[in-house]
């Protein structure tokens, strides 16, 4: 026991006399050692092209941002237009909704500019319902998914509390499985081209180095 004792208390000291010796670097983190805070909202608007038929998804999103390079937010977003897809009944049209939403991640490039880029992912999941419209029986089938959205933006720094982004997305759906609906994955997969206001408080140019 006392020769255990003795060798923790050697090791103890060693580690320290050896540790007095070498100067460390100081660590270096993605935020940096002052972190600032902001955040603003967003409208956004969405074309999409679904079966090659071309329509607009509405939504929002929220996102707090540090040190004005990297944002983290939630989004949702959700099909407007009245167009009705492919029809697999004769002689009747399905009405047809989507929407998706999730968990957004942005890393901004050169905020500071007036115009610049912005590189985002969205990690989530939606939801597709189609439902018959003429009354030749009830006919309703729907299904969940899992949707990951990467894109990339032209971000312009209209105002300090306005910044308008104009970009495009690809849009990956996986778990599309109707009982009847002839439709998959592919078919919901696919490119946006994307308008976004985003309204708040995004920090000042002192808070990056």
């Amino acid at each position: 026991m006392k020769k255990l004792i003795f060798l923790l208390l050697f090791c103890i000291i060693a580690t320290s006399v050896m540790a007095q010796e070498y100067e460390y670097d100081e660590i270096e983190t993605l935020l940096g050692d002052d972190i600032s805070v902001g955040g603003f909202g967003s409208p956004v608007i969405k074309i999409i092209s679904i079966k090659n038929k071309t329509g607009v998804m509405v939504g929002g999103q929220g996102n707090m941002i540090f040190n004005r390079i990297f944002s983290i937010g939630v989004g949702a977003y959700g099909w407007v237009n009245d167009t009705n897809l492919e029809n697999i009944i004769a002689d009747t049209t399905l009405g047809f909704d989507f929407g998706y939403g999730g968990i957004i991640l942005e890393y901004i490039i050169n905020p500071s500019n007036a115009s610049h880029f912005t590189i985002s992912t969205l990690i989530g999941a939606g939801g597709i319902i189609y439902e018959q419209e003429k009354p030749l029986g009830d006919f309703k089938d729907d299904t969940v998914c899992i949707v990951l959205e990467s894109g990339i933006n032209l971000e312009l720094n209209v105002t300090e509390f306005l910044h308008i982004d104009l970009g495009t997305s690809y849009r990956y759906v996986n778990g599309v499985n109707f009982d009847r609906i002839p439709y998959d994955d592919n078919d919901f997969s696919g490119i946006s081209a994307n308008i976004i206001f985003k309204f708040g408080y995004f920090g000042n140019s002192t808070d990056i180095d």
